[in-house]
């Protein structure tokens, strides 16, 4: 087995390592759930000094979004670069969202 010679249990388990699917990446899954999580946050009231805490957390989940599309760049046994783009998307929205009504706050407007 690639240039090896094993036994016959021992090929048996390095095919079967070898045809596992794929698992997805821990940080797309968590990023994205921290990007919809915050984004549901909207549904309640929020003064200025929580669209500030609320940007704080979409820049953690951007941040651990695009820590895992690298992470499934580099690791061909880790899957989710969907998730991952997913929750980039997300963050940056709903961040743009919450930018936008900080910066109406601050000058009266809502």
């Amino acid at each position: 087995m690639q240039g090896q010679r094993v036994c016959g249990p021992c090929k048996n388990y390095r095919l079967r390592l070898a045809q596992r699917p794929p698992r997805a990446s821990t940080l797309a899954v968590l990023s994205l759930f921290l990007a919809c999580a915050i984004a549901g946050m909207y549904l309640f009231p929020l003064r200025q000094i929580g669209l500030g805490i609320v940007l704080g957390l979409e820049a953690v989940a951007l941040v651990l979004a695009l820590v895992a599309l690298r992470q499934t760049e580099r690791d061909a046994r880790l899957s989710g670069q969907g998730l991952a783009w997913t929750g980039v998307m997300t963050a940056l929205v709903i961040g743009l969202f919450t930018a936008v009504q900080l910066i109406s706050l601050s000058r009266g407007v809502l």
